[in-house]
């Protein structure tokens, strides 16, 4: 049988950043729940994180665990290397290979996240060689209620900001006056937000978040690269200078355009009873993944995609059902479904359980 005909229970970790990580605690039932300075949760992740293996990071930092059937613990992408074909099956593999070609994250900031903005797949296989950028999207899960203000995203340039403009703060040095070249949203948990490639962003104090993402860590902000590295030559810091400022969209619109562009409504899947699955994004904003939320108010089986998927269970508790067997779940819970596993069904425990689910390119309900 298939290492991936049934649910794989995914280890949960949390990865040194910024300041922040309690919220991902409350979420998981962790008590007491603490800022650590661990902030994000990479889901089923198989890749690493920028400086994994350096300056005391193991070289797998990053990367997720899981639990195998057996009981074995070990490295999510040393299992698909096992049984690629049942992880993640023949139409992912021979397009994206062995890996999932999707990162998932839950991000949890204690305060605001710095002004930054990712790379196209293009702009990054011609500045690092790579070939994933880093479109990306957030599921508002939760909002601090210590924070200062009400918590917010920075998103999109406003109306008339050019790339000139963006040089001149830059070149300054003013990273207030930068951020307020960024619209500030209020946000609620259940909203979707997409953030396509060369879109600047900040996510703000008190917001926790699921991200869906291309599975890269390249990340541009608005700091010369002798704030972070004194010693930079200066051939270096102008070719980061340039390299920066090239992967900026300078696509500025008004506060309720750039939010319809950017907040995604969502669109029913299917429905059985009162149980239904929503596409939170999909195809229409990105080939790059998808997301998805199931609400399920008794046995549900939603559509099969034909990929794989990573599932975090954010209320409630239940079953995963499938031909080859089952897994309890709760709220925090992490799930990687393979493409062997048959007649996925969710059953909650209790009146509801709701799933986030993130999948790869080329997931289908048709």
């Amino acid at each position: 049988m298939s290492y991936f005909s049934t649910p794989i229970r995914l280890v949960q970790n949390k990865i040194v950043r910024y300041p922040g990580g309690r919220e991902i605690d409350r979420f998981r039932g962790i008590t007491p729940p603490m800022d650590d300075g661990r902030p994000e949760a990479w889901v089923g992740s198989t890749v690493t994180t920028v400086g994994a293996g350096t300056n005391g990071k193991d070289s797998t930092d990053g990367m997720a665990s899981c639990i195998l059937p057996s009981g074995r613990e070990m490295l999510l992408k040393e299992a698909i290397l096992l049984d690629t074909k049942g992880a993640l099956g023949l139409d992912h593999v021979k397009e994206h290979g062995n890996e999932p070609a999707v990162l998932v994250k839950i991000l949890d900031a204690q305060y605001q996240l710095g002004f930054q903005c990712h790379p196209t797949p293009e702009y990054a296989l011609a500045h690092w060689g790579e070939k994933y950028g880093k479109a990306e999207c957030w599921y508002i899960l939760s909002l601090r209620e210590d924070v200062e203000e009400e918590p917010y995203v920075l998103l999109g340039f406003k109306e008339g900001i050019t790339r000139e403009k963006f040089t001149e703060c830059f070149d300054k040095g003013d990273i207030k006056e930068i951020d307020n070249l960024l619209h500030k949203i209020p946000v609620t948990p259940g909203e979707l937000y997409w953030v396509g490639p060369g879109v600047p962003h900040a996510v703000g104090a008190g917001v926790l978040c699921i991200e869906a993402q291309e599975p890269s860590d390249i990340t541009l902000g608005a700091r010369p690269l002798n704030f972070h590295y004194p010693d930079a030559t200066p051939e270096a810091v102008e070719k980061h200078r340039n390299r920066l400022l090239g992967a900026y969209a300078y696509d500025g619109c008004t506060y309720e355009d750039n939010l319809k562009a950017r907040r995604i409504e969502p669109v029913v899947l299917s429905r059985d009873g009162l149980s239904q699955e929503l596409l939170l994004i999909g195809e229409k904003q990105t080939p790059c993944f998808s997301l998805s939320r199931i609400e399920a108010k008794g046995k549900f089986t939603p559509m099969a995609t034909g990929r794989c998927a990573i599932l975090i269970v954010t209320q409630g508790e239940g079953e995963l059902i499938c031909d080859s067997g089952s897994i309890s779940v709760k709220c925090g819970d992490e799930i990687f479904i393979g493409a062997d596993v048959k007649n996925l069904s969710y059953v909650p425990k209790g009146e509801s359980m709701t799933v986030i689910v993130s999948h790869p390119p080329g997931a289908s309900w048709d």
